[in-house]
């Protein structure tokens, strides 16, 4: 929750869609409940495990990649984020 406060491209997604920084942690976190959800059982059988592991971790890395995607896509269209987040059609 700090980080989306904190980080230009998080504010710049907040202000674009109206949402609040609570508004997108809950989101992040509906988004991963699927993966932590189960019984303590479940994650027992080593594919399960894996396949949790698996999913968390692409589910991080897409989080965390997304604001230098986005910064990069600005300079590449020479756009500004606000403007790019608002837009309804971007050509690339």
């Amino acid at each position: 929750h700090g980080q989306i406060q904190k980080d230009a491209p998080w504010q710049a997604l907040c202000a674009a869609t109206g949402k609040s920084a609570d508004d997108v942690s809950t989101y992040l976190r509906a988004l991963l409940e699927p993966i932590a959800s189960h019984d303590t059982d479940y994650y027992n059988e080593d594919a399960q495990l894996g396949g949790a592991i698996n999913d968390a971790v692409t589910m991080a890395g897409r989080v965390a990649s997304w604001p230098k995607v986005l910064q990069a896509l600005t300079k590449e269209l020479n756009i500004d984020l606000p403007r790019l987040l608002t837009a309804s059609v971007v050509k690339l």
